[in-house]
């Protein structure tokens, strides 16, 4: 782990609309502040760390506000803990109510609409999807799809959400004490490692059930960081034998016991996560057929039909959806 990393920390308190939403977008993503009520009053306050590409922030407000999210500039994951007050919060058409005790998820969300009720107080982790997916294929042998199972609500009383709000506190806690441009503490990027692996392994799952992971050998670690790595170009699986040091009958029997795929079909499925995400991302003058082919897929019929069977909705469905600020 490279402990060079930079950190950031700041506060804001703010009783313009308008301030807010430039200073905070400034620094997380593209959001507007709106009052709550007729008579304009606003009173919000937020701390925000920076841990490397990761972002904890806590926010309170007396007065209550209305808070539109647009697409952020990167494909992002939160975890939100509500400590007091109450949010109602609108992703992609479906309405979350959440209270005290409340933690709730979102997943690379389109936009957010967030009502927060006076006295609302409010702790926030926000992880690259970029990140959670190769950390976790690194570590665990890429269980990016899990996400979908997630339940977007669980409460923090629990021991397990308990625990992971601890973490998400201590992270802010050392941002705090970190200058307002400085390096990152090695138990800062310590603990936001921890955090995702505590979280993929104790987040509640549709089944009720959480998700049971084992280690991965080195050599299956050392394939999976080349394939990150290496996922736009043409590769072999004698390739991938070299890299990781052992046979390639090793190798493939090692993919199929721990990540329940060969070696190809892994990497085929890294390609189509990073094709996901251009299609969301790229401008409108970059075509589907040169994402497609960008992450090696040459047959447009089967790169459409892939797509869908893995994300559930077309190439071109993907594409017309807002574009980040």
């Amino acid at each position: 782990m490279d402990f060079t990393k930079l950190a950031s920390f700041w506060q804001f308190h703010n009783r313009d609309t308008e301030v807010a939403s430039s200073v905070i977008s400034d620094v997380l993503e593209p959001m507007q502040f709106s009052p709550l009520g007729a008579d304009g009053n606003f009173h919000h306050s937020i701390q925000i760390a920076q841990i490397d590409d990761i972002f904890v922030y806590h926010t309170i407000s007396s007065t209550g506000f209305l808070l539109k999210k647009q697409p952020a500039r990167n494909s992002m994951f939160e975890l939100h803990f509500v400590e007091a007050g109450h949010c109602r919060t609108i992703i992609n058409d479906l309405a979350i109510e959440t209270g005290p005790g409340d933690a709730f998820l979102i997943k690379d969300s389109c936009s957010q609409d967030i009502l927060y009720q006076p006295g609302t107080a409010l702790l926030c982790i926000a992880i690259p999807m970029t990140r959670y997916s190769k950390m976790m294929a690194s570590e665990l042998g890429g269980p990016f799809s899990d996400l979908v199972v997630m339940r977007p609500v669980a409460n923090f009383h629990t021991e397990s959400i308990q625990s992971l709000k601890q973490i998400v506190d201590l992270v802010l806690l050392l941002g705090r004490a970190t200058p307002v441009q400085g390096r990152a503490s090695k138990a800062a990027q310590l603990l936001c490692k921890g955090f995702l692996t505590f979280f993929v392994e104790n987040w509640p799952r549709s089944s009720g059930r959480p998700a049971k992971y084992s280690a991965r050998p080195f050599y299956i670690k050392r394939a999976i960081d080349w394939i990150h790595s290496h996922a736009a170009e043409k590769i072999t699986l004698k390739q991938l034998s070299a890299v990781s040091g052992v046979s390639s009958r090793t190798l493939q029997l090692g993919f199929q016991n721990f990540c329940g795929v060969s070696p190809m079909a892994f990497l085929q499925n890294v390609r189509l996560q990073r094709a996901y995400q251009d299609l969301a991302s790229e401008p409108a003058s970059v075509s589907i057929d040169e994402i497609a082919r960008r992450w090696g897929f040459s047959n447009p019929g089967k790169f459409a039909a892939d797509i869908r069977a893995t994300y559930g909705e077309n190439p071109l469905v993907i594409r017309r959806r807002p574009k980040a600020i």
